[in-house]
């Protein structure tokens, strides 16, 4: 859609007019715009994720604040080639939209660079295969919607050979010889201003959505989470834990005394199968828990530290591909007893 002319009137999706809509539109917050990147990094084979908060200081009335200058995220998976980056930032390119190709999170060609304009007037690509061999010979691409606005932009330069940035760099621990880093920058619109504040309400998200592949398993990644402040300073640095709603993980973000056993027990555990309209059959997984009476007895249960995990966990975890893409809590009752059961829905 970026290669139409803006000086045409008769345009069905005006350039200029639809990326101010997406911006406006988008994801619910922050946390959800970084999953789809993170999304990106484990369908590319990523065996770390690291999401980097770079603070500055800035003049907030009359008071000199730190405040969330970008925000990065970097991977060690298989890259992009220049091919693959010249389309990344195209609405609606997606290496997954034929049918054969939907097995996995992504599908609809939407997240790099919906939830980039969504959050930032300009999002930054670099990316390395084994081609290039290191992220010294990285290809970039970037995207500003000022520029498209404005109309100064109205199709894709080819990636251009530019190295990453020396203080993006430094921050980073998994360099690989492939890999791929993506930084939002000219932030617009943060649902926290602050990199620390990002964090802490997105690792509750981030360890649920991703609960599944931060087990210690053959499919385990490793998301680690940096805030830097304005004086370079790193006041955060720690690995997210799986936040599992069933509570039948171990070593999980549960306080104690259930950080290291499971609260809940398994109710039931099993498969049905789903037909879609062209007739094409799918297995879809479906667990339920309950909580132990341990967990659960005494007037007191619920206002204890495992009592208010678990509240906030309350409702239908709907998966895909071991990947939580919605938590329904509408239709249930704001009971107290209601935090005391899990389901999850799990299809391809």
């Amino acid at each position: 859609m970026f290669g139409m002319a803006l000086d045409n009137e008769y345009e069905i999706i005006p350039a200029r007019l639809a990326i101010k809509a997406m911006v406006d539109g988008s994801y619910k917050n922050t946390a959800f715009a970084l999953a789809e990147l993170m999304d990106n990094s484990i369908e590319a084979s990523a065996d770390n994720v690291e999401l980097i908060c770079l603070e500055e200081y800035r003049q907030i009335n009359s008071q000199r604040r730190q405040i969330i200058n970008q925000i990065i995220v970097a991977d060690d998976g298989c890259g992009m080639d220049k091919d693959l980056l010249f389309r990344a930032l195209q609405v609606g390119f997606g290496s997954r939209l034929e049918a054969n190709q939907q097995s996995g999170m992504g599908r609809f060609g939407m997240g790099l660079p919906l939830a980039s304009i969504g959050q930032a007037d300009r999002v930054d690509v670099w990316s390395w295969t084994e081609a290039e061999g290191s992220h010294k010979n990285a290809n970039h691409q970037y995207l500003s919607v000022q520029e498209v606005v404005s109309g100064h932009t109205t199709e894709f330069s080819e990636p251009t050979q530019k190295p990453v940035p020396e203080e993006i760099l430094k921050q980073i621990k998994n360099l690989n010889k492939t890999g791929t880093i993506v930084c939002w920058g000219q932030l617009s619109n943060p649902k926290w201003t602050s990199g620390e504040a990002i964090l802490r309400n997105s690792e509750e998200i981030i360890g649920r959505m991703y609960r599944v592949y931060l087990q210690e398993s053959v499919t385990s990644i490793d998301i680690r989470l940096v805030n830097v402040d304005a004086k370079g300073i790193i006041t955060i640095d720690r690995n997210a834990v799986p936040n599992d709603p069933l509570y039948l993980m171990k070593n999980s973000s549960t306080p104690e005394p259930w950080r290291d056993e499971p609260m809940f027990q398994e109710h039931r555990d099993f498969f049905v199968d789903f037909t879609r309209s062209d007739g094409k059959t799918f297995p879809v997984r479906v667990r339920s828990s309950f909580a132990k009476k341990d967990a659960r007895v005494g007037d007191s249960a619920g206002s204890k530290s495992h009592g208010v995990h678990a509240k906030k966990n309350v409702g239908i975890s709907i998966m895909r591909k071991g990947r939580e893409i919605e938590m329904l809590k509408d239709h249930i009752l704001q009971d107290v007893t209601e935090r005391w059961w899990g389901i999850e829905i799990d299809f391809p």
